[in-house]
């Protein structure tokens, strides 16, 4: 059996000049993460992380000793070019929605303008202000993805991959043939540094867990549960 974890990154910076930095927040809930995993004894016989820099950053903070493989297939999805691109119909003006991760904007207003942007995009709506990455492309990749660790890892392996939500639930639908809307409203729930892991035997996924924080939760520490 090949065990894939897919670890949502720490907490970024959001309302920053730099949003694809780790808060310190961030950068704490993946030392715990590292913490847990040492005290199971757990060890990775492949590592993989995305591109963008929290990404990577998480992995090096968790996995101090791991030196990940870069893929491109765990990149995010662009939510500031969602919501520019359907920008029309995620406020009903002629204004560009806020952009840049939260500069002129607060967080709840920022997920609400997000949320409609995706939602409209994985609905299969065109967008009307430009071109992004279509929804069946961002599901293929990861199912694609899925299907090349099936492949390189068969067997009793675990792998562990640093990503970000959208791509853990695109990853969820398309092992297990998820619908747009249940995809989309399970990746609103991802909690930074999550754990979701999936298992492949015998040609098929489960689902063995989704957004394990436990390795926060028992420290007593609200601020240290975060979705943004």
């Amino acid at each position: 059996m090949t065990e894939i974890y897919l670890v949502r990154h720490g907490q970024a910076s959001f309302g920053t000049d730099d949003y694809d930095r780790l808060s310190t927040v961030g950068a704490l809930q993946c030392e715990h993460l590292g913490r847990r995993w040492d005290a199971l004894d757990h060890d990775f016989d492949a590592v993989y992380a995305g591109p963008l820099q929290r990404q990577q950053h998480s992995c090096h903070i968790s996995l101090p000793h791991h030196e990940p493989d870069i893929a491109e297939a765990l990149r995010e999805y662009d939510a500031d070019g969602l919501i520019e691109a359907y920008s029309l119909r995620s406020n009903g003006t002629t204004n560009a929605a806020p952009i840049n991760m939260g500069h002129n904007t607060g967080p709840d207003h920022y997920r609400h303008v997000l949320s409609a942007a995706v939602t409209a995009w994985c609905n299969g709506e065109p967008p009307p202000n430009g071109n992004v990455e279509s929804w069946d492309d961002f599901i293929g990749r990861a199912g694609d993805f899925l299907d090349h660790l099936a492949d390189r890892h068969h067997g009793n392996r675990r792998v562990a991959l640093f990503t970000s939500g959208g791509v853990i639930a695109a990853a969820l639908c398309a092992a297990l043939q998820l619908s747009p809307q249940t995809t989309v409203g399970m990746s609103w729930h991802l909690r930074n540094a999550s754990v979701t892991r999936l298992h492949y035997q015998d040609g098929f996924w489960s689902m063995a867990s989704y957004n394990e924080i436990g390795h926060l939760e028992h420290l007593g520490r609200p601020e240290l549960i975060t979705v943004l």
